[in-house]
């Protein structure tokens, strides 16, 4: 099985497309590493629910529907305590 990193794009969104294992992901690092696809090959599964015909502005607008997105709450974990506001 083959494993490979590769710079693609979808929807004129800048991506990087990983396989391995029979898995495949699409990550678009230019707004927040959003992971936007991710796929089990062989079993035809998508494990995120996922548009062929998103645009980056659908992607931005509702993260956490189109994918996953790795950045989710930057600044916010210090020792394990999730901070909703700076007060």
């Amino acid at each position: 099985m083959n494993n490979s990193a590769q710079k693609t794009t979808f929807n004129d969104i800048p991506c990087i497309e990983l396989s391995a294992g029979g898995y495949k992901a699409l990550i678009a690092y230019e707004i927040g590493s959003n992971v936007i696809r991710l796929q089990d090959i062989k079993n035809g599964m998508e494990f995120f629910r996922f548009n062929p015909e998103n645009t980056a502005d659908v992607i931005k607008q509702s993260a956490e529907v189109w994918g996953l997105p790795t950045l989710y709450l930057p600044n916010r974990f210090a020792d394990g305590i999730l901070k909703t506001s700076d007060a």
